[in-house]
């Protein structure tokens, strides 16, 4: 799905969604703290696209047609609807979308430490420094569980 292509004398379909608001920490921030202290801990959210679900209802508002045969003149039988279950990626609302996802999973954790974790993550990046091998050891079982 080409959303930042442009027709010649038109706008793509990324120049007619709207982003949403920025929800990624600022990057200047992120990297500072990462170098507060003496151990740095980087983890990424693999797949971060493709684990987030569109709710059934919304999928009838994401999708692409496809034109099963392009020698003949296209019609219904021709044209296939594809829907999207997750998130397409290169759509300029798809961070958005992801940053509000992991804000909502990290403000439903009843634990300290992942609620601490939403200040640190840029993107599907955790980026953290601690003061110990111990509290590195402790913060990254924590999360891996």
């Amino acid at each position: 799905m080409h959303t930042s292509a442009k027709q010649k004398r038109g706008s793509s379909l990324n120049d007619c969604l709207h982003a949403g608001p920025l929800l990624t920490q600022d990057l200047l921030i992120v990297l500072l703290n990462f170098h507060l202290r003496e151990i740095s801990v980087i983890a990424d959210i693999e797949k971060d696209f493709l684990q987030i679900c569109l709710h059934t209802t919304a999928r009838d508002l994401v999708c692409f047609l496809w034109l099963d045969d392009i020698t003949r003149d296209p019609d219904d039988a021709l044209i296939i609807v594809f829907r999207c279950t997750r998130p397409p990626f290169g759509v300029s609302s798809s961070p958005f979308l992801l940053n509000m996802v992991l804000d909502e999973l990290l403000d439903m954790s009843i634990d300290v430490l992942f609620g601490l974790a939403s200040k640190q993550i840029y993107v599907d990046n955790f980026v953290i420094s601690l003061s110990t091998v111990t509290s590195a050891v402790e913060r990254f079982e924590c999360i891996t569980e």
